[in-house]
């Protein structure tokens, strides 16, 4: 079985968490394919360049599971014809992914605000634009934001992998989520919000995330562009109360 995702979609956790059996492997913020922390039954290859997934085809030797992130299915089924393709894309919690990916592989909080506004936005326009899914047969979509859910998670298992979650899958789940940034879940969200009513979803978060993430919600959620601005992003305050008494736009 293949399982295709994009960085931030917990496609290594979720493979390592299909093949614990009865063992226990820690969970890790980031439960990378680097060969430390993910079985010896999983391969995982780099890339999702086309040469990459052809030259993964030498380096694979018929472990159970596959994880990349490629997104080239046609090849991917060419070349490995008798493989089931899984895709992880968040269809839900789609900040959870893009905060996940600017943690683990991105800036994280060394960045400035006008730079993860930026990751932000380029990563909302992947996931929910551009980011091609699989159509060819035998592959199926798993929703990102459900791999949180418990109950959810436990309906994928069964229906996709035939794996019953036992108490050392549990463990490993909530060990692993509770790793994970707290992010405002744009199921929260709804178009017109004030910038009041953002603050306190945001319970006075002051990191550079969470301040690039309130001004991109404010302003999609608004229909406000950054040439509305009568402030700069270059210079914002160090907390979401401030930035959000900075905040005005022309109209």
């Amino acid at each position: 079985m293949i399982i295709s995702f994009r960085e931030g979609c917990s496609g290594n956790w979720l493979t390592t968490l299909l093949t614990l059996n009865n063992v226990y492997i820690d969970a890790e913020f980031r439960q990378d394919g680097d060969g430390t922390r993910i079985p010896k039954s999983v391969f995982h290859f780099d890339g999702n360049a086309t040469y990459q997934t052809v030259q993964s085809v030498d380096q694979y030797n018929g472990e159970k599971f596959i994880t990349c992130h490629s997104t080239d299915y046609e090849l991917l089924r060419e070349i490995y014809p008798k493989k089931t393709i899984i895709r992880i894309t968040p269809k839900t919690k789609i900040f959870q992914s893009i905060s996940a990916a600017f943690y683990k592989l991105g800036p994280g909080d060394t960045a400035t605000v006008d730079l993860a506004h930026e990751y932000i936005s380029d990563y909302y326009k992947i996931f929910t634009y551009k980011d091609p899914l699989p159509k060819i047969e035998n592959s199926y979509i798993i929703d990102f934001g459900e791999l949180s859910q418990i109950d959810s998670l436990k309906q994928i298992c069964k229906a996709r992998f035939d794996v019953e979650l036992k108490d050392n899958h549990i463990k490993f789940f909530n060990d692993y989520w509770s790793l994970q940034k707290k992010v405002v879940d744009e199921s929260q969200l709804f178009f017109g919000i004030s910038k009041n009513q953002l603050v306190a979803l945001f319970d006075k978060k002051n990191s550079v995330f969470d301040r690039a993430c309130f001004i991109y919600f404010y302003e999609k959620f608004n229909n406000l562009s950054e040439h509305q601005r009568k402030w700069s992003i270059d210079h914002v305050p160090d907390t979401i109360l401030e930035l959000s008494n900075l905040m005005e736009y022309q109209k």
